[in-house]
């Protein structure tokens, strides 16, 4: 395994059957930066796009290989989730500051 990620459950040999996977977290400073730039083409995607939201398009942005996004993101609705989460911590930060 990469140093990118810490250790998370693995949908290979030794799982029980029916165990989900769960995306590692990113760990090193390459880690959160690879991470970092998924979620920025993402978000590009959502905004300049039709509507639909595919891997490899936001994979090509980020600059990685669109098997990697699984490693940090729990497929499409995944990767959703943590940019409405990064938009909302980014919106309760600035929200405090002002406060």
């Amino acid at each position: 395994m990469s140093d990118e990620t810490s250790a998370g459950g693995d949908a290979g040999a030794g799982n029980p059957a029916g165990e989900r996977h769960h995306p590692a977290q990113a760990v090193s400073a390459r880690g959160r930066a690879t991470r970092a730039r998924l979620l920025e083409g993402a978000r590009a995607e959502i905004l300049g796009g039709d509507g639909s939201l595919e891997v490899a398009a936001v994979a090509r942005r980020a600059e990685v290989s669109a098997g990697l996004l699984y490693r940090y993101f729990d497929g499409k609705d995944g990767l959703v989730a943590a940019v409405v989460d990064d938009f909302y911590d980014g919106y309760d930060s600035e929200v405090f500051n002002v406060i």
